[in-house]
């Protein structure tokens, strides 16, 4: 319902994905997902990194993220470490974003 109905104002929706690491499951996961994305409407913008991203990189990818009013939800697949960390967690999304 919400991406229809962004579409009816003529907003495209747009999903924010975050892959961290080399996982070849995640990256089949992510293309899948993209496509289904794009078969509904939704513009998708990866953004991909290796093992070696910090945690306050990604901090300030989504920082940045959220300060952008095009992205309208972020989707990360994080190292495990960084999936158990509250700090990149969903109380870090504006207001109005989906996680």
């Amino acid at each position: 319902k919400r991406v229809d109905a962004l579409l009816e104002q003529g907003v495209i929706p747009k999903l924010a994905v975050i892959l961290v690491g080399d996982n070849p499951a995640s990256k089949v996961y992510v293309n899948l997902k993209s496509k289904r994305a794009a078969e509904l409407g939704i513009a998708v913008e990866q953004y991909t990194f290796g093992d070696d991203l910090s945690e306050a990189q990604l901090q300030a990818l989504i920082d940045a993220l959220n300060l952008d009013e095009s992205v309208h939800g972020m989707y990360p697949l994080l190292r495990m470490w960084m999936a158990s960390t509250p700090k990149t967690q969903a109380p870090f999304l504006r207001g109005g974003q989906d996680f």
